[in-house]
Order: structure tokens, then C-alpha cells, then sequence
């Protein structure tokens, strides 16, 4: 009787550690992109009550590798189960940080909508990076 009872104390303490160390690992591995040369991608994207939309994007990679760096956004929105791109504009810097002008476009309520963000980082006109990061802006009732 204590045999069995060692072994479920052994196979719960087992199963916890596993978890704990799986869960923390696959957790950290989706919350943060690994790149390699870019250090952030980011953007806002916001719709007022009125419907329209304002957004742009920005991004950083590291100065000592890259001298080059091209930034463009997607505004979409998701109808007949998919997202599709209403506009696209893009802004190159020949430094390791970018920004896209702020841009308004009108959208229609009922739908949701997101930016898509790509930066692509450069050496001397060779692509080292491309990277992408989503922003949510959810559905505009």
C-alpha cells in the first residue's frame, strides 16, 4: 500500500515539473518573436465613433548591422471569412529605425479590422530580415 501510494506522489510531483516547465517555455516562445537583426515592429490602430480610421507603424533593428530599413502597413479588414487589405502604405529610411506617416482612411461598421505590419532590414542593399507583427483592433460595432 505505501508503494503505490510513493508512486502517484512520484508520478504527480513529475507531472506538475513537466508542466511547469513546458507551459513557461512554449509560453515564452509565443509572446515574444525571435529575430534576429529587428528589435521591435509596432503600430496603433484606432477608428473613431465616426468610422474613420488612423494608423501607422513604426520599427527598430540594430544600428550596428543594418543601414537600411523598409516599413509597410496594411490596413484589413475580415469579410467573407478572410482579411483583406483596404490600404497599404510604406516609408524606407537609410537608417535601423523607420515610421510610416500617420494615415485616416474611412471603414464601415460591422466588421473587424487589423494592421499588418512588415519590416524588412538591409545591409548595404542586402535583405537580412523581414518581420511581421499584427495589431488587433477587433470589431467596429
Amino acid at each position: 500500500m505505501k508503494k503505490i501510494k510513493l508512486m502517484k506522489t512520484v508520478v504527480a510531483i513529475t507531472l506538475v515539473f513537466s508542466a511547469l516547465f513546458c507551459s513557461s517555455g512554449a509560453t515564452d516562445l509565443q509572446a515574444q518573436p525571435r529575430w534576429t537583426h529587428i528589435v521591435y515592429i509596432t503600430g496603433n490602430l484606432d477608428i473613431s465613433s465616426s468610422g474613420i480610421a488612423t494608423a501607422y507603424g513604426s520599427g527598430s533593428a540594430l544600428s550596428t548591422q543594418v543601414n537600411k530599413c523598409k516599413i509597410t502597413v496594411e490596413l484589413q479588414q475580415f469579410k467573407n471569412n478572410k482579411w483583406n487589405t483596404l490600404y497599404t502604405w510604406d516609408t524606407t529610411s537609410s537608417s535601423f529605425s523607420v515610421a510610416t506617416p500617420t494615415k485616416s482612411y474611412a471603414v464601415y461598421h460591422g466588421y473587424s479590422y487589423q494592421l499588418k505590419i512588415t519590416l524588412e532590414v538591409y545591409k548595404n542593399n542586402t535583405l537580412l530580415e523581414t518581420g511581421t507583427k499584427m495589431i488587433s483592433y477587433g470589431y467596429f460595432a
